[in-house]
């Protein structure tokens, strides 16, 4: 079949996001509750802060009206007009 495109393929992707980051949640809050090695318990922690946060993010993407036209991401500094003197 053919690939979703444009905001079709933006929200396949949300939508397919939000479960593999629920898995992660699952497996940190897991090893949180079991685990014992410091460093892996830090990171278990920040994966559980991170992920669930960009669950919540994206969530909001998918609930909110999809724009006429998603701005591409900055990736320069717009051109602003010095006075010259």
């Amino acid at each position: 079949g053919a690939e979703p495109e444009g905001a079709a393929a933006d929200a396949a992707f949300l939508r397919a996001m939000i479960p593999h980051h629920e898995a992660a949640l699952t497996m940190a809050r897991d090893v949180l509750a079991r685990g014992r090695d410091p460093r892996v318990l830090a990171l278990a922690r920040r994966i559980v802060a991170a992920q669930a946060a960009e669950i919540e993010e994206m969530r909001g993407i998918l609930a909110a009206p999809a724009p006429f036209a998603a701005p591409h991401p900055v990736t320069e500094t717009p051109m602003t007009t010095q006075p010259t003197s």
